[in-house]
């Protein structure tokens, strides 16, 4: 049996944190790919530590669970949105 393996798309993470300079002064640092990445991180654990098939209440409960744990002032779900807004890139369309 193969230990659960948490993959990061480092293309996404990068994209996301040029909105570093966009972002309000209190939030910038959550725009850094350090904490980002720990976001990410802290989403994937949810699953998994829950092992429950993804589904969009699951993606809620891991969504606040990263919140929670990593104490982003924001749901991770800002992420995404700005994430949408770059240049469309087949390896950049979710992060979370």
């Amino acid at each position: 049996m193969q230990p659960p393996r948490i993959t990061l798309n480092t293309t996404a993470i990068a994209k996301l944190a040029e909105f570093a300079t966009q972002a309000p002064t209190d939030c910038a640092f959550w725009f850094t790919a350090e904490a980002i990445t720990e976001v990410v991180i802290a989403h994937e654990l949810y699953h998994v530590l829950t092992q429950q098939a993804s589904n969009k209440e699951v993606e809620k409960l891991a969504h606040e669970f990263a919140q929670t744990l990593t104490g982003l002032p924001f749901s991770p779900q800002v992420y995404e949105g700005a994430l949408k807004q770059t240049v469309p890139c087949r390896n950049t369309k979710t992060i979370i």
